[in-house]
């Protein structure tokens, strides 16, 4: 079942299996209107959309990012255009990998973007495209200009994930270092939270009071956020 996508509702009703490509799926990503899913694998080159509402694969990318894997996706709001990030561990282009935005009504590449991330967030309006770095770092993008804005410094390990609020407030970051870290939108450290184990993924509510995480050690948390953070 490794490369089979299942979906189920909000309430964890299992609703279906789509059979997915040979590669396991290790990435995923709704378009913000749920009718498109992005997929992609770690091992593997392509990326797949695939229409919710039947399950059928709309759209294969192939080779979205020149040889690099395919790490993380994440659709931009106005549902039409896709990043891809990944990673090429074999430095064959003489890069350590690449993120690139895909326009899925074009079936073209808009925009390419330096060096390789293994984690994506688009700001709630669009305009912000944040991408993890190899080296414990962060990179926010102007998605319009397609120029590099800020680089957030301040985890001691590799950035895992990443999850811009609701609000677009805030961008937070989990990492290797057992911590989580709360940017503002200028990319200015507000609040560090240690945790127990390695944070692997992060999302936030939609009401924006409290982080979902997902660790290391299989393990799922719940935190609310202080006060100060607390989508109004």
């Amino acid at each position: 079942f490794m490369n089979q996508i299942r979906l189920w509702d909000a309430s964890g009703q299992f609703i279906a299996d789509w059979d997915g490509p040979e590669e396991p799926v290790t990435t995923l990503a709704f378009s913000p209107d749920s009718t498109l899913l992005a997929s992609g694998s770690s091992h593997g080159v392509d990326v797949w959309i695939w229409r919710v509402a039947d399950g059928e694969a709309v759209l294969l990318i192939p080779d979205a990012l020149l040889g690099c894997s395919i790490e993380a996706l994440a659709f931009h709001p106005d549902n039409k255009n896709l990043a891809v990030g990944g990673i090429d561990w074999m430095a064959t282009g003489g890069s350590n990998g690449a993120v690139s935005l895909w326009n899925l009504d074009e079936r073209a590449e808009v925009a390419p973007f330096l060096d390789g991330a293994t984690a994506l967030a688009i700001h709630p309006a669009g305009e912000i495209l944040a991408t993890t770095t190899t080296d414990h770092s962060i990179c926010l993008w102007d998605l319009q200009l397609k120029q590099l804005l800020e680089v957030l410094i301040g985890h001691d390990g590799p950035v895992t994930c990443l999850a811009f609020s609701p609000d677009g407030n805030w961008l937070v970051s989990g990492s290797d270092d057992h911590t989580l870290r709360i940017w503002d939108a200028k990319g200015r450290e507000q609040l560090s939270l240690e945790v127990e184990s390695q944070v692997t993924s992060v999302t936030f509510s939609a009401d924006g009071q409290y982080l979902y995480l997902g660790h290391a050690n299989t393990t799922c948390s719940q935190i609310q956020l202080p006060e100060p953070f607390r989508r109004k």
